[in-house]
C-alpha cells in the first residue's frame, strides 16, 4: 500500500510540472525587423495611450508592467491592416508591448517616459544598432 502512494505522490508531481506553452513565451524580437510597423505614444491632454499600426497584415498587440511580464494569454488589440488605436492601460506607469505579425515580433514601448517632475525624458531602448541587435 505504501507503494501506491508514493507512486500516487511522483505521479502527481510531474502532472503539477506539465508546462503551458502561453505561460512559457517570452518577449523576444524574431522575423523582419518590425520597429517601424507599431508605435505606442500618449495623448498630451488625455493621457490615453495610443498604438499607431503600419502594416497590411493580421496583428496582435501583447501587454505588461515589464517585457518580462508580457501576458500572452490575451491581447489588449488586433487587427488586421493599418490604423490608430486606443491601447487601455495605465498611465502611472510605462506599459511594454509585443507587437506580432506573421513576419515576426518586436517589442516595443512609449519612448517619452511617465516621470511626474520630468520634462522631456526618453528611452533608448529598442532602437536597431548597427550590428542588427536591439538596444535594450
Amino acid at each position: 500500500m505504501k507503494f501506491y502512494y508514493i507512486l500516487f505522490a511522483i505521479s502527481a508531481f510531474f502532472v503539477s510540472c506539465k508546462n503551458n506553452p502561453q505561460e512559457m513565451k517570452k518577449a523576444t524580437y524574431s522575423g523582419e525587423d518590425m520597429s517601424h510597423d507599431a508605435t505606442v505614444y500618449r495623448d498630451n491632454e488625455t493621457r490615453q495611450a495610443i498604438s499607431e499600426v503600419n502594416t497590411g497584415s493580421e496583428w496582435k498587440l501583447y501587454a505588461g508592467k515589464n517585457i518580462n511580464s508580457i501576458d500572452f494569454n490575451e491581447a489588449v488589440l488586433s487587427g488586421n491592416g493599418s490604423g490608430t488605436y486606443s491601447i487601455d492601460v495605465p498611465d502611472s506607469i510605462r506599459s511594454y508591448f509585443l507587437f506580432e505579425t506573421g513576419k515576426g515580433t518586436s517589442i516595443i514601448a512609449e519612448r517619452h517616459l511617465p516621470l511626474t517632475c520630468g520634462y522631456n525624458f526618453r528611452d533608448m531602448g529598442g532602437y536597431r544598432t548597427k550590428d542588427g541587435k536591439y538596444v535594450k
